[in-house]
């Protein structure tokens, strides 16, 4: 093959679907180039439903004209066209050295709204999922992960709602939000949302198994199953964004490998920086409190104060009170208290009996142990091993 006329230039996706579409409208008829018409209809299938379908070249032209002020390069420019960044955030992974070169909020507001205003988006919005959690600290109760799904377009309209880092809010506020995510018809339209909730116990015997699953493990597995989750309710999901669990690298590798084709980011403070992360803590928060709020202890004579047992975290003086009297000599604490924290470990050290365990005199075999009958053994048990993940090891 002989290059006759070389031309070599950066095309945004707009000219890409473009010359898509005139050459698919060039071929005769009688051309059954296999190679060639799956590369055409792959690469018009994709586009359709990018930013580039709902693009003409007059808002190609007026924009670069625009965006001349802020000196972006070339490649900074088409991959603003490619992408429609519609926040702050957006803006700054595209323009290298953002912070250096546009310097102020303000001038970064503009820009978006330059953007916004000069690139139509008339196709259906995709949406985007974001993750974050409440409750990893404390000493009582279950860990919340939550997870929030908005359409892309409307993450501006998502701000405005008032959804914020849920820390630096009040209760009540966070209260009044969650209900309008369930209750108010406009709301609902622009976010939905799903917790997946780790009791206490299940923490407990996690960390505490043979086999130890760390905290951040069962983080990450918490936040895997609501994406899964996502995608079996039909979800077409584009874009992720997850507060960071340990190392944000390994974890952002890690979701990338079991979720590929979805653009995923994993972030410090997510939930300060983008509101659709707020709203996905704001419920998985509220849904934490409530249950501590409403929580109906299954064991008998478990002492609570007029105070309460306070936020479950371990500096909380109601906590303190509650776990210092609340252990039993034989069974140790309630369903309610995380056994495998240091604070309750500490607790039940001094103040339960001392348990010894005496090793096997007898030889046995595995040819013996897997002789043993189970054909007695009850097909549903009790709440306490189910609580405990303990199962049986002689049936299988």
């Amino acid at each position: 093959m002989e290059v006759i006329n070389k031309m070599v230039t950066i095309l945004p996706n707009m000219q890409v679907l473009k010359e898509t579409k005139t050459l698919e409208g060039r071929r005769p008829k009688n051309d059954q180039s296999e190679n060639l018409n799956t590369l055409l209809h792959e690469t018009e299938t994709y586009l359709k439903d990018t930013p580039a379908s709902a693009q003409e070249d007059e808002h190609v032209i007026k924009l670069s004209q625009e965006l001349q002020q802020y000196k972006l390069t070339m490649a900074e420019t088409v991959q603003i066209l490619n992408l429609r960044p519609s926040s702050g955030v957006e803006v700054q992974l595209v323009v290298e050295e953002c912070e250096e070169r546009i310097r102020t909020e303000e001038q970064l507001e503009a820009l978006v709204k330059i953007i916004i205003e000069g690139l139509p988006l008339t196709q259906p919005s995709k949406p985007a999922q974001r993750i974050d959690e409440a409750g990893r600290g404390p000493v009582l109760g279950p860990m919340v992960y939550g997870c929030a799904v908005s359409p892309l377009d409307r993450d501006e309209e998502l701000g405005n709602l008032g959804f914020a880092d849920s820390k630096v809010l009040t209760e009540e506020r966070r209260e009044e939000l969650f209900d309008h995510m369930n209750q108010n018809e406009e709301t609902k339209k622009v976010v939905a949302w799903a917790v997946r909730s780790l009791s206490a116990q299940y923490i407990s015997v996690s960390m505490l198994r043979r086999n130890k699953i760390s905290l951040n493990e069962l983080s990450h597995n918490a936040a895997i199953q609501l994406i899964h989750d996502a995608l079996a309710a039909k979800i077409n999901i584009v874009e992720i964004f997850v507060d960071t669990v340990g190392p944000k690298a390994s974890y952002q590798a890690k979701l990338e490998r079991i979720f590929p084709g979805i653009s995923i980011v994993v972030s410090e403070k997510a939930d300060s920086k983008f509101a659709i992360v707020s709203a996905a803590s704001i419920a998985a928060k509220v849904t934490r409190d409530r249950r501590l709020r409403a929580w109906q202890f299954r064991e008998n004579n478990i002492l609570v104060s007029n105070d309460g047992f306070g936020s479950g975290y371990p500096g909380d003086p109601n906590t303190k009170k509650f776990l210092a009297g609340g252990a039993d000599p034989v069974f140790g604490f309630s369903s309610l208290v995380r056994f495998s924290w240091k604070t309750a470990d500490v607790i039940v050290d001094k103040k339960c009996i001392k348990a010894s365990w005496e090793e096997e005199t007898t030889q046995s075999s595995l040819k013996n142990f897997l002789r043993t009958e189970s054909n007695d053994l009850p097909t549903v048990r009790h709440q306490f091993f189910q609580d405990r993940n303990l199962r049986y090891t002689s049936a299988f």
